[in-house]
C-alpha cells in the first residue's frame, strides 16, 4: 500500500492539478482510494491500491473509455480506427462518438471492399473521417450499386475515387430515393449524359436544402422570363450552387436584375443574377460596393459600372482593391474616369477567370 504522498512523489501530477479531485473521487468511487478526497487531500495521507490505480490510469478508468450511460468499453473501436483506418488516437476518440463496433468483421469488409475498388489509404481516411458509419454498411448491396453508377460517369479510376472521397455523401446517401432522382433531373435540363458528369454540380446538390424543388422552380422562373436553355444550362453547371438556392432568394434576386434593365436573352443576365445569387455573393456584393465608395463612386457610378460589367461585383476585394490602386495612384486615373472607362471593366473578365474560367465564354456570348 502506498501513501498518497509517495504516489505524488513517484509520478508527475502537476499536469493534472485541474482534474485532481475528480479523478480521485472517481478512484474512491471505484475503491481504489480508501480515504475521503478533500481539497487538501495531499496533507492527508491517502491509502492508495498501487496496482489498481496504475492499471486505471493505463486505461483510462471511468474517463474517456466509459460513454455517458456507464456502458462497454469504446477502446476497440478507437484502437481500430488507429490502426486499419489509419486516424490520429485524438480524432478516433472522437469519431467513436458516432460510430461503434465491438468486432473487426463488420469494418474489415468495407476496407476490404473499397481497397478493391481503387481506393487509396488517404481516400479510406478521408472517407472514414467524413463518414464514419460507412463501417458498419454492407458493401455489396448499400457501396457497390453506387460506385457503379458513378462508375458510368466517371470513367477514370483515379477521377471515380477521387470524387468519391472529397464527397463522401455520395456513399452515404441512397441511390434510389435521392441520387437517381437527382441525376434524371440534371439529365431533362443536359439532355445528354456529358455535362451531368460535373463532380461540382454534384457536390453542390446536396448543399442545398430540397435541390430538387429549388432547381425545378428555378429554371421555371427563368423560362417564364424567356431566358434561353442554353444559358440556363451553362448557369447550372458552372454555378450551381445559386442555381439551386431557396426560391424565395432565387426569386429577389431575379426581380432586382429585372429591376436594373437586363435583358433576359443576353448572357449578361445570368451572370448579373449569379453577382445577387447566394449568401456569399451578396456578401461580397456589399463589400466591393464598399470598396468602389472609398473610391469615390457614386450610386449610381456603381449601378452604371453593374451595368456594364456584372462582373464587377464578382472579383474578390484584393483583386479589386489592387487594381483600383493601380489604376488610380499607379496611372493617375480620376477614379470617376475609372468608373466609365470599359476597358477597365472588361479587365474584370480577365482577373476572374483564372477563378472560374467558362467567364470568358459567357462574357463573348457562348
Amino acid at each position: 500500500m502506498w501513501s498518497a504522498y509517495l504516489f505524488r512523489k513517484h509520478f508527475s501530477i502537476r499536469s493534472l492539478a485541474k482534474k485532481t479531485i475528480p479523478c480521485f473521487t472517481l478512484l474512491q468511487k471505484s475503491r481504489l482510494l480508501s480515504n475521503p478526497v478533500g481539497p487538501r487531500m495531499f496533507d492527508n495521507q491517502c491509502s492508495i491500491n498501487y496496482s489498481s490505480l496504475v492499471e486505471a490510469i493505463d486505461s483510462g478508468y471511468g474517463l474517456k473509455t466509459r460513454n455517458k450511460n456507464g456502458g462497454k468499453s469504446d477502446s476497440f473501436t478507437v484502437s481500430y480506427l488507429v490502426n486499419s483506418c489509419g486516424l490520429s488516437e485524438e480524432k478516433a476518440f472522437l469519431l467513436s462518438k458516432r460510430v461503434k463496433f465491438e468486432s473487426p468483421e463488420k469494418p474489415n469488409a468495407v476496407l476490404t471492399f473499397l481497397r478493391d475498388q481503387g481506393f487509396s489509404s488517404i481516400h479510406i481516411t478521408r472517407i472514414v473521417i467524413s463518414a464514419p458509419k460507412i463501417l458498419l454498411y454492407n458493401p455489396e448491396k448499400t457501396l457497390l450499386p453506387k460506385i457503379e453508377f458513378f462508375r458510368s460517369m466517371w470513367v477514370s479510376r483515379t477521377d471515380l475515387t477521387n470524387y468519391l472521397s472529397a464527397n463522401h455523401h455520395l456513399l452515404t446517401y441512397s441511390l434510389k430515393n435521392t441520387i437517381l432522382p437527382m441525376f434524371n433531373c440534371f439529365k431533362s435540363i443536359f439532355l445528354t449524359d456529358a455535362r451531368i458528369a460535373s463532380a461540382a454540380m454534384w457536390r453542390n446538390a446536396f448543399f442545398c436544402k430540397n435541390p430538387i424543388k429549388n432547381l425545378t422552380s428555378n429554371i421555371a422562373m427563368l423560362r417564364e422570363l424567356g431566358v434561353p436553355e442554353k444559358h440556363i444550362r451553362m448557369s447550372l453547371a458552372h454555378f450551381s450552387l445559386a442555381m439551386m438556392q431557396d426560391n424565395d432568394q432565387f426569386a429577389e434576386a431575379l426581380s432586382q436584375v429585372e429591376e436594373m434593365g437586363f435583358d433576359p436573352s443576353k448572357s449578361m443576365f445570368m451572370i448579373a443574377l449569379l453577382a445577387r445569387s447566394g449568401k456569399g455573393n451578396r456578401s461580397r456584393w456589399a463589400r466591393n460596393y464598399e470598396i468602389y465608395s472609398s473610391w469615390g463612386w457614386s450610386e449610381d457610378e456603381i449601378r452604371s459600372a453593374y451595368r456594364g460589367q456584372p462582373f464587377c461585383m464578382l472579383v474578390s476585394e484584393k483583386k479589386l482593391t489592387k487594381l483600383m490602386d493601380f489604376m488610380v495612384n499607379k496611372m493617375g486615373w480620376n477614379s470617376q474616369v475609372v468608373a466609365r472607362e470599359k476597358n477597365f471593366l472588361r479587365n474584370f473578365v480577365t482577373l476572374y477567370e483564372e477563378q472560374v474560367p467558362e467567364l470568358r465564354g459567357v462574357y463573348q456570348g457562348c
